[in-house]
């Protein structure tokens, strides 16, 4: 995905969760462009919109990139089932159109490639001191003197704090629905 198509995607979030970047001034809207476009270079603008969709139907939230990220794997996950039950049934080109999927998330197949290519290109690596690569980062490191790792930092524990949230609710509906525990 490029800029111009993560932008779009971003619209879209928008659109689906109308106070999701509502308040965002102009330098985080850039940081956040930015931030995506890097995490899903490799992604094709219609696979990211598909794993989207997929995740608007189911969470009352938008979503994160580690969020798209999970998605990302499973729609490989999906889509190597796909391809082997096309491939049984000797439909070819069923089977062809799965594989164009695999091979669009294949950077998200497991854990070892979850930096995919933002990660990869940073001092650190994905093994190393990232954060520290990122403030290095020529095109990152300005986002440390706009004060966005504190902007992040506040996200991070409202999105902790919003799923606590939410599991505990949907243990209490279970509970609820199994009889009253």
């Amino acid at each position: 995905m490029n800029k111009q198509e993560t932008t779009k995607l971003l619209a879209l979030i928008r659109i689906a969760y109308p106070t999701a970047y509502r308040d965002m001034d102009e330098t985080s809207s850039k940081a956040t462009v930015h931030m995506w476009a890097m995490s899903f270079s490799e992604v094709p603008y219609p696979i990211m919109e598909q794993a989207f969709n997929r995740l608007r139907m189911v969470s009352r939230f938008p979503p994160t990139v580690a969020e798209m990220v999970l998605e990302l794997r499973r729609l490989y996950h999906k889509a190597l089932e796909g391809a082997m039950f096309r491939d049984t049934l000797g439909d070819r080109e069923g089977a062809a159109r799965y594989r164009a999927i695999m091979e669009a998330t294949a950077l998200y197949k497991d854990d070892t490639n979850l930096g995919g290519p933002v990660l990869a290109g940073l001092p650190g690596g994905t093994g190393g001191n990232i954060m520290q690569g990122c403030l290095e980062h020529p095109e990152i490191g300005w986002i440390e003197r706009t004060g966005y790792p504190s902007w992040a930092q506040e996200t991070e524990e409202k999105n902790r704090e919003d799923l606590e949230d939410s599991l505990y609710e949907e243990r209490r509906e279970r509970q609820l629905f199994e009889g009253g525990r």
